[in-house]
């Protein structure tokens, strides 16, 4: 790489972090006059029109001053790496230089959108931030040079909770009976939408691995109904790749298949995405 490297928020991204807080700010105001909004003269519900305001208003107003904080850390985020390890970049290198050598965890923080350094009394020595601008190759680095011990558990077997199955199910038909009650009054919404977020519901799970088993030769992937077996011939490479969702990234284990075939996405086994990544590539290596 070349030498220094700095890793910053890009310029054409901030206006969506500087615009976002007033953006919720708007959405919440909305559910704020959304029972006193006129009808269409049809029968309403008021009582689940006044939660669904409330709720709402709640989550918007608890977004926005959370998209508030990140505009906050817009300025401190850029992080400078070299040979020797990463600084943030608004510090003098001499004095904020943070030693490879010293890093020897990574967290991840989904919520938070970043990724901390740990070293080995347990302190977050650096704090990478998703949204920083090619994030995924400063990722990449890490994991290359720092000095991670253990950080994959000694298991052969990850898995989602059981809760991951009820919220499925349980989404699935909420969802379908919410439909059923709204539409005699509010068919768009009732039929049309309901019926369009049962089916993102429900092919999500269908599609989504639950429960990962690594024997010697091959990765056993269970999925809903299904067993997938890919022996380790047939993986090209073990990857972290980010998926944007509403301006967020989710990061996900990707087993990229030799000849070209839909990579096998991981995601939320039971264990930290970095985690799962070192523990496929010990196998994938033949170190497990």
């Amino acid at each position: 790489m070349a030498l220094p490297e700095r890793f910053e928020v890009q310029r054409s991204e901030r206006w969506v972090f500087l615009a976002a807080p007033w953006l919720f700010i708007a959405l919440a105001a909305f559910f704020v006059a959304m029972p006193f909004l006129p009808g269409d003269g049809k029968p309403r519900n008021e009582a689940f029109l006044l939660g669904f305001a409330v709720v709402g208003c709640l989550a918007f107003s608890v977004c926005a001053w959370y998209s508030r904080q990140l505009v906050r850390q817009l300025v401190e985020s850029a992080v400078s790496v070299d040979e020797q390890g990463l600084w943030p970049s608004v510090k003098n290198r001499h004095d904020a230089l943070v030693p490879w050598n010293s890093i020897v965890r990574l967290r991840e923080r989904e919520i938070l959108q970043r990724l901390d350094a740990i070293d080995a009394s347990g302190k977050t020595v650096a704090r990478l931030e998703y949204q920083l601008k090619d994030f995924d190759r400063l990722r990449a680095i890490v994991l290359e040079r720092a000095n991670l011990r253990g950080t994959a558990p000694s298991s052969d077997t990850y898995k989602r909770p059981r809760s991951h199955h009820l919220l499925a199910i349980g989404g699935v038909l909420g969802f379908a009976l919410l439909g059923w009650y709204l539409g005699p009054t509010e068919p768009l919404l009732g039929y049309v939408a309901m019926t369009f977020v049962v089916g993102l519901v429900a092919w999500e799970y269908w599609t989504t691995p639950f429960r990962l088993r690594i024997t010697p030769g091959a990765l056993e992937i269970s999925l809903p109904g299904r067993l997938r077996r890919v022996p380790r011939e047939h993986i090209r490479s073990v990857e972290i790749q980010d998926e944007q969702v509403n301006y967020t990234k989710q990061p996900a284990v990707m087993l990229q298949l030799v000849g070209g075939g839909k990579p096998v996405k991981l995601k939320a086994l039971g264990v930290q995405t970095v985690e799962l990544h070192q523990a496929l590539q010990a196998w994938h290596r033949g170190n497990a």
